[in-house]
């Protein structure tokens, strides 16, 4: 299976020191060399972990398309999901969200994985976590998101 990831969720699954969850879901992800840059930046010197493969990009136009209106990492890992058929793309930012679902790229967040995880029994509980990710990275999900979220996990 091939995932490619943005910032966004790393960072997320970092802060809560919940990567080894997203290891047991994904056992290799893939970033891209922009992804790479903007955790180091976020996150000081990032450790990049064995299963957090860095590629570069080729597609070079898509990703000056995609820039134009998406950060750097953003428009990297949705051109690289592209170049590496990817099974997932893992995003947050809506904007970059619309645009891969636009690309037909499956696309899953942090929320979405938070319930994968608890229906996969590697966590108790989705609304836990997320209100963890709120205090520590200023997460933020619409309150109708969050309703249906604890709806699906059941809490």
């Amino acid at each position: 299976m091939t995932v490619v990831s943005d910032t966004s969720v790393l960072i997320a699954f970092e802060s809560i020191g919940k990567l080894p969850v997203l290891k047991k879901i994904f056992p290799q992800i893939i970033i891209p060399e922009g992804v790479y840059k903007e955790l180091k930046v976020e996150k000081g010197e990032f450790v990049l972990e064995n299963w957090i493969i860095v590629k570069n990009i080729v597609n070079t136009d898509l990703f000056k398309k995609l820039y134009l209106n998406l950060g750097e990492g953003e428009s990297e890992a949705i051109t690289l999901s592209i170049e590496k058929q990817a099974d997932f793309t893992l995003l947050d930012d809506k904007e970059a969200r619309k645009e891969a679902i636009d690309l037909d790229l499956k696309v899953i967040g942090t929320a979405g994985l938070l319930l994968s995880a608890k229906r996969k029994g590697l966590i108790s509980s989705v609304m836990n976590e997320i209100r963890k990710l709120e205090e520590r990275i200023n997460f933020r999900l619409s309150e109708n998101l969050k309703q249906y979220i604890k709806e699906q996990a059941g809490e």
